[in-house]
């Protein structure tokens, strides 16, 4: 019975250090943008409020997704024009990876 109780407990965290948290932080500076084999990335100048791996942010599927194109195109326009981004809503899994999900330039 014990180890019913053990397993059960042990699926559960296992479970729960997959599930990915969302977050989100207004007026922030693009710092510097790149693209590595599809996937976009971007820095700020200030930190996000929840602490995200190697301090970027990613942007995956640019080569497959049209609407992860315009948001990096977003981001882009953002770094280009030195504008701030006004809002910035990302996920972030269990190993700290932090994902865009919406980025809004300032006007």
């Amino acid at each position: 019975m014990n180890f019913r109780y053990c397993t059960l407990a042990g699926l559960v965290l296992m479970g729960m250090t997959s599930v990915a948290m969302a977050a989100s932080d207004d007026n922030k500076t693009v710092a510097s943008a790149g693209v590595q084999q599809g996937t976009g990335y971007f820095r700020l100048v200030e930190p996000t409020s929840v602490s995200c791996l190697y301090s970027v942010i990613y942007i995956p599927n640019l080569s497959t997704d049209a609407g992860q194109r315009a948001m990096y195109a977003t981001v882009l326009a953002a770094e280009s024009s030195s504008r701030k981004i006004a809002h910035l809503s990302y996920d972030v899994d269990s190993m700290g990876r932090c994902n865009a999900s919406l980025v809004e330039i300032a006007p």
